[in-house]
C-alpha cells in the first residue's frame, strides 16, 4: 500500500510541476550588458558612459530601393516616433541627415562625404533609417520589432524584404533564436533518450518510468527558478535537459545495484504472494543500502562542479550553478523516494531476466570485462603513456583558447540575422561600434569651434591608422561655420553654433556637466560585425591617435581645458566580459578539482588509490578545450561553463567503479592477491562488471542525448551539447581504459613492495 501511495504522489504532482516549469520561459531576456563583473573598470566606464548618453542598443533597417529620394523614408520614420513613442528615441534616416545638412549651406558633395558609410552607402544613394531603444524597450525588444513591422507594411514597405542590423535587433534575435531553436530539440533529446533507455535495460515500463522520472526532475529545475523569480536566460535554458539526463543516467546505475541484489537473491516464482511482496521489499531496501553510498557521493562531486560556478561574477553563470546544484540534488533524492517502490510493484526479480543478455559469463575466458582487464593490463604503460602525453599537449592548447563575441559567433553562417548584416554592411557599411569619449575639464565653450575642426581631422586620422572602417560625432553634422570678422555675422554664427551644440546634446553626442565644468564629446568609431578585432589593442591605438592629436609638448591645444580619453561601449564590455569568463574558468576549475579530489579522499580513504582516480577525470575538460585551443575555436560562456560541470559529471561514473572496487578488495582482499597472476585482478574485473555496463549506457545516454543540441541554430547551444558530449566520451575513456590501467599497476607496485 505504501508504495502505490508514493507512487500516487508522483503522478499527482507531475502536472502541477510541469504547469510551473512552463511560468520562467515566459521571462526570457538575455541582458548581456549585465553579465560581467559590475566591479571592474569597464564596466565603471560603461556605467559613466550610460548616464551621460544612455542606452546605445540601436535598430537599423533598409529595404531594397531605399534610397534618398525614397518618400517612405520620412513616412516610416514619423510613424516609430508616434507609434512607438517611450520605446525609441534618437530617430534618424540618412535622408534627414542629408536634408538638414544641405540646409546648413553644405554643398551636396560636402554633405554625401560626412554621410557614406555612416548614413548612407559609399558607392551610390542607398541609406537607412536608425533609432535608440529605451530602458523600456529593452524588456520588450519582441514587442518593438513586431510593431515595426505594422508600421512598415502600413508605409508600403513589404516586411519580407527589409534588413535589419544594430545591437538592438542583434539582441532581438538573440533572445529569440536563443529560446525557441534550443526549445525545438527538446522533444527528440527525451525520445533519444527514451528509445537508448528501451535498448539498455529491455523493459518497457521500466524506461516509461525512468524517463517520466528524468522529465519530472527536468521540470523540477525550472521550478527552483521560478520560485526564485529569476528572468530565464540562454545560459540557463540547458538546465532541464541536463537535470533529465542525469536523473536517467544515475537510474541506470541504481539498476545495476537493484540486479546485483537480485542475482544474490532472487524470488521463488512458487512462494507464497505475501512472502514474495515482503521479499520483494527487502531486496528493494537492499538495493537501496547499496546504492545510497555511491549516489550520495555521485550527487556530492557533481554538486560540487556545479557549484563552484558561484566563484564566477557573472550572475547567470552563477544562477546556473546554484540552480544545477539544487536540481541534482532534488533529482536523486526524489530517485531514492520513487524507484525503490517502482521496483516492488514492477521490478523484475527473476536473476536470469533482470540480468542484461550482456552479463558475463561464471567462466573467466568467455568474460568480456576479464578480457578488457588483461587487455588494460597486459598494455597499462602504452595506455598510461599515450595518455599523459595527450593530456599534456592538451594542456598546452588549454590557454590557446579563444572567446569572442561578434554576431557570427552566435548563428551559423547562413542564418537569416547575418545574411541581413552582410546585406546592411554592403548598404550603409559596418555598424558595430566602439565609443571614444573626449572629456574636456574646464571647458571653454569659445573652443568648441576649434573642437569641431579637430573633431573632423580624428575622425579622417581614425580609419587611416586603425581597423575601424568610419566615425561619425557632433562634427559630422555640423553646419558650415565661418570665422567672421563682423560683429553681426560672428554672433549669427555663435548662435548657429550654440544651437546645432543643443541638439548635439538632444541627440545624445555631446554630454555637458556644468558642475564639474566638463563637456564630453562622443565618437563612435565603426567596424564590421564579422571581424573579430583585438579590441584591446584597438582601444589603446584610439586614445594615442586622439591624445597625440588634441596635445603638444604634453600640453593640451585648447587653453586651459584638460583632456581625458575613454573608450567605452556595449562591444568593449562584451569583449571584457569574455576575457573574464575564461580567467574565471581557470578558478572555478581548479576549485572544483581540489574539493573533488577531497570528498574522492574522504570516500575512498586511501591517499594512492584517490590520486590515481584524479587523474582520469582530468581528460573531459582538458583534451576536449585543449583540442579546440589547438584548432582555434572561438568558445562563448556556455561553451567554457563546461568544464567545471563535466568534472563533476564524469567523477560519478569513477567513484561508482571505485566503490564497487574498493568493496571486492576488502571482501575479497586474498583471494585477489592469489589470482593476480593468474586471471587477473579480481577487484577490478568486479567493478568492471557491475558498473561497466552502467557507466558505459549512462554515458551513452547523456553524451549521444545532449549532442543532439548540435542541430540547434543557436551556437552557443551548439557548442554546449557538443563540448559536454565529447567530455562525457572522453572521461569514459578515461574511466574504462586508463583507470584500469593505472589500478593494475597501483596493485603490481604494492605486491612487488614498492612504493605506488
Amino acid at each position: 500500500m505504501r508504495e502505490r501511495i508514493l507512487l500516487a504522489l508522483f503522478v499527482l504532482t507531475f502536472p502541477l510541476v510541469a504547469y510551473v516549469s512552463s511560468l520562467p520561459s515566459q521571462r526570457f531576456h538575455n541582458a548581456i550588458t549585465e553579465w560581467g563583473d559590475h566591479s571592474s573598470l569597464a564596466y565603471q566606464e560603461f556605467h559613466e558612459y550610460r548616464k551621460k548618453f544612455g542606452a546605445n542598443e540601436a535598430v537599423i533597417l533598409s529595404w531594397p530601393g531605399c534610397e534618398l529620394n525614397d518618400e517612405r523614408l520620412e513616412n516610416v520614420a514619423v510613424a516609430i516616433e508616434t507609434q512607438l513613442a517611450g520605446l525609441v528615441h534618437s530617430v534618424s534616416s540618412g535622408q534627414r541627415a542629408y536634408r538638414a545638412l544641405r540646409e546648413a549651406k553644405l554643398s551636396e558633395e560636402v554633405a554625401l562625404k560626412r554621410l557614406r558609410n555612416v548614413l548612407v552607402s559609399k558607392d551610390s544613394f542607398d541609406t537607412a533609417i536608425g533609432f535608440q531603444l529605451t530602458e523600456k524597450a529593452m524588456a520588450v525588444r519582441n514587442d518593438v520589432i513586431s510593431r515595426l513591422e505594422t508600421i512598415l507594411e502600413s508605409a508600403g514597405v513589404d516586411p519580407e524584404s527589409v534588413i535589419y542590423a544594430g545591437l538592438g535587433y542583434n539582441l532581438y534575435a538573440l533572445d529569440k533564436e536563443g529560446f525557441e531553436s534550443p526549445f525545438r530539440m527538446v522533444p527528440q533529446i527525451i525520445l533519444l533518450a527514451f528509445a537508448l533507455t528501451i535498448l539498455f535495460i529491455r523493459n518497457i515500463r521500466m524506461a516509461f518510468f525512468v524517463n517520466a522520472l528524468g522529465i519530472y526532475t527536468g521540470c523540477l529545475s525550472f521550478c527552483f527558478v521560478w520560485l526564485a523569480d529569476v528572468d530565464m536566460n540562454a545560459i540557463i535554458w540547458p538546465l532541464p535537459t541536463l537535470t533529465m539526463l542525469l536523473t536517467v543516467s544515475a537510474s541506470l546505475h541504481f539498476l545495476s545495484y537493484f540486479r546485483k541484489t537480485v542475482q544474490m537473491q532472487p524470488i521463488d516464482k512458487d512462494s507464497n504472494p505475501q512472502t514474495s511482496l515482503d521479499h520483494r521489499r527487502l531486496i528493494a531496501r537492499q538495493t537501496t543500502r547499496s546504492a545510497v553510498k555511491p549516489l550520495v557521493c555521485c550527487t556530492l562531486t557533481t554538486a560540487i562542479g556545479l557549484l563552484s560556478l558561484l566563484l564566477s561574477s557573472s550572475e547567470p553563470v552563477r544562477q546556473f550553478g546554484m540552480f544545477g546544484a539544487t536540481s541534482i540534488t532534488a533529482a536523486n533524492l526524489l530517485l531514492l523516494l520513487w524507484f525503490p517502490p517502482f521496483l516492488v510493484l514492477a521490478g523484475r526479480f527473476d536473476p536470469i531476466k533482470s540480468l542484461s543478455k550482456s552479463q558475463p559469463s561464471r567462466s573467466p575466458t568467455n568474460d568480456r570485462w576479464n578480457r578488457w582487464e588483461a587487455f588494460t593490463r597486459g598494455f597499462r604503460w602504452p595506455i598510461i603513456s599515450i595518455c599523459l602525453v595527450i593530456l599534456l599537449l592538451s594542456g598546452i592548447g588549454f590557454p590557446k583558447i579563444k572567446t569572442g563575441s561578434s554576431l557570427d559567433n552566435f548563428f551559423p553562417a547562413e542564418h537569416s540575422v547575418l545574411t541581413s548584416a552582410r546585406s546592411m554592411e554592403s548598404c550603409i557599411g559596418p555598424v558595430n561600434s566602439i565609443e571614444l569619449l573626449l572629456t574636456f575639464g574646464d571647458a571653454n565653450p569659445d573652443n568648441d569651434r576649434l573642437r569641431l575642426r579637430y573633431l573632423k581631422a580624428l575622425a579622417n586620422r581614425i580609419p587611416s591608422q586603425t581597423e575601424f572602417t568610419s566615425c561619425f560625432s557632433a562634427a559630422t553634422f555640423s553646419p558650415s561655420l565661418q570665422q567672421s570678422r563682423r560683429p553681426v555675422q560672428r554672433a549669427l554664427e555663435d548662435a548657429r553654433l550654440e544651437k546645432f551644440k543643443q541638439e548635439s546634446i538632444k541627440a545624445k553626442l555631446i554630454h555637458v556637466d556644468a558642475e564639474n565644468s566638463q563637456t564630453t564629446w562622443r565618437m563612435s568609431c565603426r567596424y564590421s560585425i564579422f571581424e573579430n578585432l583585438n579590441l584591446a589593442d584597438q582601444q589603446k591605438q584610439l586614445k594615442q591617435i586622439a591624445s597625440t592629436l588634441f596635445t603638444r609638448d604634453g600640453k593640451s591645444i585648447l587653453d586651459g581645458e584638460t583632456l581625458t580619453t575613454t573608450t567605452t561601449g556595449e562591444f568593449v564590455l562584451f569583449d571584457e566580459v569574455d576575457r573574464q569568463f575564461f580567467r574565471e574558468l581557470m578558478l572555478t576549475y581548479a576549485t572544483a578539482f581540489s574539493v573533488i579530489t577531497l570528498v574522492v579522499l574522504l570516500v575512498l580513504k586511501d591517499l594512492r588509490t584517490a590520486l590515481v582516480a584524479l587523474l582520469p577525470n582530468l581528460f573531459p575538460a582538458l583534451v576536449v578545450l585543449g583540442t579546440a585551443g589547438f584548432l582555434g575555436y572561438s568558445l562563448d560562456v556556455a561553451s567554457l561553463m563546461t568544464a567545471s560541470m563535466a568534472l563533476g559529471i564524469a567523477v560519478d561514473d569513477t567513484l561508482h567503479f571505485l566503490i564497487w572496487h574498493k568493496e571486492v578488495t576488502k571482501s575479497n582482499s586474498e583471494l585477489a592477491f592469489n589470482q593476480h597472476s593468474l586471471n587477473g585482478d579480481p577487484s577490478v574485473v568486479s567493478a568492471l562488471r557491475y558498473s561497466g555496463t552502467a557507466m558505459i549506457q549512462s554515458s551513452m545516454i547523456l553524451g549521444l542525448s545532449i549532442v543532439l543540441y548540435a542541430f540547434c541554430g543557436f551556437l552557443p547551444t551548439v557548442r554546449f551539447g557538443i563540448l559536454l558530449s565529447a567530455m562525457m566520451l572522453a572521461a569514459l575513456i578515461g574511466d574504462l581504459l586508463l583507470l584500469p590501467a593505472l589500478l593494475t599497476l597501483q596493485k603490481q607496485t604494492v605486491a612487488n613492495g614498492k612504493p605506488l
